[in-house]
């Protein structure tokens, strides 16, 4: 009667349904009229709850409040409160966490999510661990999407640089004064063959790839730097700008004339960093910043209309098109 009530096409299907089933279960010879009689009357009733069920819309499954997905160790399993312990290098007793499904993000290159942690149900006391979350980041290609042996060569030379920035730079640049979040522990497993494979890269076959590839898994727990630490605003004032220029200040003067250092980077991370070189992206990109830039301005217009029609900033997008390769070749 239900869906008899919402009309439609259900309104049609359900008493179609029922009275070929009806007829069906009547038609058969089963020998003796009472027994055609009590199939009829005792299965119809279930015949009938069950199509009209399935007939009826399809409700979304209740919200997600966790995100255990993202809360798994190298083997895929749930990582308990006595692992979390020990990656932090605190007491077990009485610790648990929530990993709150609005923190987390399920990208194409990792899974990452916030963990709140508690001990006796409430949040740790400074002298058990001085903060109340930690943020743990997920890299397992077999459990992101798939994408080309040649992507994923890219992609794990990401990978592998950043997990050999955390372990082989991060402490020390920290204690240069470099502000970089701590990393309490690295799950490191298949680096060995990753690094192999791309020691050969362009001769080697695609399954020796993918095998690496999926063998690889990258786990870290580190500080979580996204509440009260960071930032993000349209316009500097001089406070912030200070700030700012003093921390990129300290950032490149952190490694000045370390050649120690310098001469072991290239090997352990990219020999040239980011993506954002002319070199490292697709030439059409130079040749459609002038329109590109264009419509930038046009969107930011409303911000500062002064600011974003003036001829120079308009014409900053024909400015770098013509002087890319050369700043970047000297910049090198």
């Amino acid at each position: 009667e239900e869906e008899i009530e919402r009309g439609g096409m259900r309104a049609v299907l359900v008493p179609l349904v029922i009275s070929l089933l009806t007829t069906s279960v009547q038609s058969f010879h089963l020998g003796s009229p009472l027994l055609r009689t009590r199939l009829s009357y005792r299965f119809l009733p279930a015949f009938r709850q069950h199509f009209a069920s399935s007939l009826r819309t399809p409700q979304p499954p209740p919200p997600r409040m966790q995100a255990e997905d993202v809360c798994r160790g190298a083997n895929g399993k749930a990582i308990t409160p006595e692992w979390l312990a020990g990656e932090l290098g605190i007491s077990a007793e009485g610790l648990s966490y929530k990993a709150p499904e609005e923190t987390a993000v399920r990208g194409p290159h990792s899974t990452v999510v916030r963990l709140d942690l508690f001990v006796g149900g409430s949040p740790p006391p400074p002298d058990v661990f001085p903060a109340s979350s930690v943020f743990i980041k997920r890299v397992v290609p077999s459990d992101l999407p798939e994408r080309p042996a040649s992507k994923w060569l890219r992609d794990v030379a990401s990978y592998r640089t950043e997990i050999n920035f955390q372990q082989l730079y991060l402490a020390d640049l920290s204690s240069r004064g470099v502000r970089l979040p701590k990393v309490h522990s690295v799950t490191n497993e298949g680096m060995a063959a990753i690094s192999e494979v791309l020691s050969r890269a362009g001769t080697a076959k695609e399954e020796e790839v993918m095998s690496a590839v999926m063998g690889c898994k990258f786990i870290v727990l580190s500080e979580n730097i996204g509440e009260g630490s960071y930032e993000q605003v349209f316009y500097m004032d001089r406070s912030r700008l200070e700030r700012t220029i003093k921390a990129l200040a300290r950032l490149h003067a952190a490694t000045y004339d370390d050649e120690e250092m310098l001469g072991r980077a290239p090997k352990d991370t990219f020999a040239q960093g980011s993506y954002w070189s002319p070199q490292q992206r697709d030439p059409a990109e130079v040749a459609t910043l002038p329109a590109v830039w264009g419509k930038l301005c046009e969107g930011f217009r409303g911000e500062d209309e002064a600011l974003f029609t003036r001829p120079s900033v308009v014409a900053l997008g024909e400015r770098l098109a013509a002087s890319a390769t050369a700043v970047s070749d000297r910049l090198r």
